[in-house]
């Protein structure tokens, strides 16, 4: 990226708080400049986890400034997206905080082009608390990517039981497939997560009758029907 084409979104990237204080300064408008990936500064901040640099991005925005739960990229990621993926609750409580503040009801289900919801990230790089974070400000555990995943398949393929627990008693569905025909507790026993698929069965009755057992490994196959 080109530091002169796109100073402020440069500076952001390499966190240097001063620099990008003085180029908003000198120019307001960089705040609302997109880059060739059609991301605003404040993705990269927030991307960078540039505590700093997020609120004084946030607290430099004129009025009437954007949502920023429908600030997309190319891809379809808004800062929550962003956010939600690096883990970092503090950033999370900002931005929402700022869209309040601005009068918009954030919509915490937004999804990106692939489908997938900030639970599907933070589930995904195990951000526990930004999971527990998102869960009580309402987001849906139903929501599927564009591959009919769930959140729950992705905790299944960490075999993040504790995780599965939380979806669940929110309700997940338990036996849902994904666009494979893949539950997740079938998604657990292609990762190897024995244990993880055993508990499915035993605390919520999941479905193991229709498993495709072709791709599980024949000793996971061997030591989850031992123990089932």
């Amino acid at each position: 990226m080109s530091s002169e084409k796109y100073p402020l979104h440069h500076a952001c990237m390499e966190n240097k708080f001063d620099t990008a204080k003085e180029l908003i300064k000198e120019n307001p408008e960089l705040l609302l400049t997109r880059d060739d990936d059609d991301r605003l500064p404040i993705h990269w901040a927030v991307s960078m986890s540039s505590t700093d640099i997020v609120h004084l991005l946030l607290d430099s925005f004129p009025p009437k400034a954007p949502e920023m739960f429908l600030c997309k990229d190319e891809g379809g990621w808004t800062p929550y997206h962003i956010c939600s993926s690096i883990g970092s609750v503090e950033i999370l409580k900002k931005l929402e905080a700022f869209d309040v503040e601005n009068g918009h009801k954030v919509d915490w289900d937004i999804q990106t082009k692939q489908g997938m919801t900030c639970l599907h990230l933070a589930i995904s790089k195990k951000h526990d608390a930004v999971v527990t974070y998102l869960l009580r400000n309402g987001e849906s555990v139903r929501i599927p990517d564009k591959t009919g995943k769930l959140p729950l398949h992705r905790a299944a393929a960490l075999g993040n039981i504790e995780l599965a627990r939380i979806l669940i008693k929110h309700n997940s569905p338990v036996n849902k497939k994904d666009s494979w025909n893949v539950t997740p507790i079938e998604q657990a026993l292609l990762a190897g997560h024995i244990k993880f698929a055993l508990d499915m069965v035993h605390e919520f009755d999941a479905d193991y009758e229709e498993i495709d057992w072709k791709d599980i490994h024949a000793d996971v196959k061997k030591n989850f029907l031992e123990n089932v």
